[in-house]
């Protein structure tokens, strides 16, 4: 009967070299000079991770708002009230210690003001480090899974519930324990990484684009204080000097080398401009001076200044957990910065609930997919499970070997947001969810999928669940099947509103290849059998781009990009999103990452931002070449945002009561409001795709209770169809209130 709704998947991905990046030849090594203390590890940094570097075009954006003079001449967020307090690694955890335990905690918790220190704001390095080399980064696991705080996970390094108190991930010490419980996923996917970004600080600009970062977050008021970094160094072999009596910050120590090799991962937690050392020793701190003999006078000659480095090796460390870093070095050894963007409000939609068991899962790969065809035996979109894409290193059970040193065969209860599926979706019609599951081959591996749901938190704020029809689904290996969920449409849901491809033009591109087949416009002809490609030929390399002209302005929360669907010649790898209300007024990208290899339509969503133009950069080619190609592109508004109660409060100068009624209704609707002072209102309706379908009212009114009624028409008088309807309040050209209602003939 399964098979009946499940389909082979045609092309079963090559498992992975569990083996890859030299992992059994990784030293681990103990640099504690106190023996008998506990062991300071470095090596296996940096993990196997996508680089995201930010673009000169965003360097040059963020240094046109900054006046170096307005910039502070030292910041020290260590110790700030949103940073867990120092602590020392477990294993060889450098990379996640600095990047999830300190800077994602730093980051979330100073927007939303909570203590460091506390343990439910306390996040574990070990949920991320443990998959270390196994198909998920950090990073990518921060954006798709979460990351659970430290109530949740049993600890705050390694879990003492699940285990994973080991020096590093390899086949010998691989069958520590995965998280167990829906709840618990489902709380870590309130702890969101959106993106990260990486530069180089080889230069004064960039430089001072890190020291922005950390004294205001580049004008981000959302926060309380300013940033912090994710850093690489050379730690091995490194020397230290302290600052001598007499001097600013004396005897505290300072980086005077660096080892020959990065293999440390650490947190740039601030910086002091007046921090000095007299290097070449010739009785005199300088910048000014050629100090080392190049006839170059740059960022290596200058003796003033230094970053902040946050380490991960107990408070005993350095200054109590810290080290200065001369800005000289940062030049020398070609160091960098690594900026994380947190999701500020995640409050996911829709979740996928499974109860499942697999005997071998390194053998396993989960995806989740969509259709808009609540009859399809495939999903049109798809996207891979991170954390559950043939992960593990040894032929365990899904929970793996937990503290108690006991195998765990029983069912694995996991969750997974369908954020990146739902939105895009009409979700007022039905729809088909698929979870699809890929095993390898002649491994003799077994399993059972007892039960797959999706819990819907728009209908119901609890969770509505919607279950599969099928149970008890078998998994043998060399499988390739998807079990859908069936979802029975929401007239009242909120879908994202697509802009219209036909009120679109493309405003701007960098290139194309001559010829009717290479067109800018063909990547919004809603056809996707063509395709915009950019010149053939070496002499016209990325970055590329393309920019639309949406033809009004509109709230913008997400993009979709499909790539040409034969070939992948041209398809984009590294990207950047821009929205502007001018073409000279982009700003920063509201997103910037990594699209896959696949023909599958990629959908990015970010925190919603007014525009009339769209700007998309292909920083790079999924096979390294100079050319860039897109099938189709898409534009999206977010949900609106109604209230719950019928009452909208603006400030304390003005509020209204709007709503109205019937609703449904047919063949007409009373909308009723009340305003406290004469306003000109500006009240229109439009219809689920963003288009404009009446103005019932654009005028004065004087304050008090006012009743219009619409007929179900458009501006010609013609009657519209069933339908949802969404109409707009506009309040002296400020106030905006969008709210629904359903026609029913």
């Amino acid at each position: 009967m399964i098979r009946k709704y499940c389909v082979a998947i045609l092309l079963l991905l090559l498992l992975r070299s569990i083996f890859s990046i030299n992992q059994n030849n990784i030293v681990i090594r103990n640099i504690n000079p106190d023996p008998f203390g506990e062991p300071w590890l470095a090596g296996g940094y940096p993990d196997s991770q996508e680089i995201n570097q930010m673009s000169q075009n965003e360097i040059d954006t963020i240094l046109s708002r900054i006046n170096s003079r307005d910039i502070r001449e030292n910041i020290d967020h260590s110790f700030s009230f949103f940073m867990r307090p120092v602590f020392n690694q477990d294993g060889g955890s450098c990379g996640s210690a600095s990047r999830i335990s300190y800077m994602f905690a730093y980051e979330i918790n100073n927007y939303r003001n909570v203590s460091g220190n506390l343990p439910e704001n306390i996040y574990p390095s070990h949920f991320t480090w443990l998959l270390t080399n196994q198909n998920s980064s950090k990073d990518q696991i921060a954006m798709a899974n979460g990351i659970p705080n430290s109530v949740d996970y049993g600890g705050d390094t390694y879990s003492t519930i699940y285990g994973g108190n080991i020096y590093w991930p390899t086949i010998d010490e691989s069958d520590y324990g995965w998280m167990n419980g829906y709840s618990l996923w489902y709380n870590a996917m309130q702890n969101r990484l959106q993106n990260n970004l990486h530069i180089t600080l080889d230069n004064p600009d960039n430089l001072l684009v890190l020291k922005s970062w950390m004294d205001d977050h580049h004008g981000d008021q959302d926060f309380n204080e300013g940033g912090v970094a994710g850093a690489g160094c050379a730690i091995t072999g490194a020397t230290y000097a302290q600052i001598p009596s007499g001097e600013y910050e004396e005897g505290k120590y300072i980086v005077r080398e660096w080892g020959p090799t990065v293999d440390h991962g650490t947190t740039w937690s601030g910086y002091d401009d007046n921090i000095g050392f007299d290097v070449n020793e010739d009785g005199q701190i300088t910048n000014n001076l050629d100090i080392n003999g190049d006839n170059v006078i740059d960022m290596a000659d200058w003796e003033r200044g230094a970053l902040i480095m946050l380490n991960s090796w107990g408070s005993d460390w350095r200054n109590s957990g810290t080290v200065y870093v001369p800005y000289r070095l940062l030049l020398i050894n070609s160091m960098s910065a690594e900026f994380y963007y947190i999701k500020k409000d995640i409050a996911p939609k829709q979740v996928l609930k499974v109860n499942m068991v697999y005997d071998k899962r390194r053998r396993i790969k989960l995806s989740v997919g969509v259709s808009s065809d609540p009859n399809a035996t495939e999903p049109d979109a798809i996207v891979t499970c991170h954390h559950f894409n043939y992960a593990g290193l040894k032929d365990v059970a899904m929970l793996g070997v937990w503290a108690d040193n006991t195998e765990h065969f029983e069912n694995m209860d996991l969750g997974y947001d369908l954020s990146d599926l739902f939105f895009g979706i009409d979700t007022t019609q039905p729809y088909r969810y698929f979870i699809g599951i890929e095993t390898t081959g002649n491994t003799g591996g077994y399993g059972i999928v007892n039960s797959v749901s999706v819990m819907d938190y728009v209908q119901d704020p609890l969770g509505l669940e919607y279950p599969s029809a099928y149970e008890d689904v078998v998994i043998t290996d060399g499988d390739a099947i998807y079990i859908p969920i069936d979802m029975p449409g929401d007239p009242n849901s909120d879908p994202y509103i697509t802009v219209p491809q036909s009120e679109m033009s493309v405003y701007y591109y960098d290139s194309a290849q001559a010829g009717i087949d290479s067109l800018p416009e063909n990547s919004i002809d809603d056809n996707p059998e063509t395709i915009w490609h950019t010149v053939w030929g070496s002499g016209y390399p990325c970055p590329h781009e393309i920019q639309y002209d949406l033809g009004s302005s509109y709230e913008i929360g997400a993009l979709a990009y499909l790539p040409r669907q034969i070939g992948s010649n041209g398809r984009i790898m590294d990207y950047e999103v821009y929205i502007g209300q001018t073409p000279d007024d982009f700003g920063l990208p509201v997103d910037a990452g990594t699209w896959a290899d696949t023909s599958n339509e990629q959908i990015v969503f970010f925190t919603p931002k007014e525009g009339r133009y769209v700007r998309l950069v292909a920083l790079s080619e999924v096979n390294g070449g100079p050319w860039t190609s897109v099938a189709e592109i898409k534009v999206f508004q977010p949900p609106v945002l109604t209230s719950i109660d019928d009452e909208y409060s603006l400030g304390s100068s003005q509020s209204m009561f709007l709503s109205n009624f019937p609703n449904p209704f047919n063949p007409s609707t009373t909308i009723n409001f009340t305003i406290q002072t004469n306003s000109r209102i500006d009240l229109t309706i439009f219809n689920i795709k963003g288009q404009k379908i009446k103005t019932l009212a654009n005028s004065g009114f004087p304050k008090g209770y006012h009743s219009i009624v619409w007929d179900g028409d458009d501006e010609s008088g013609k009657s519209v169809s069933s339908g949802v309807y969404y109409y707009k309040f506009n309040v002296n050209g400020k106030t905006e209130v969008v709210k629904k209602c359903l026609l029913l003939k």
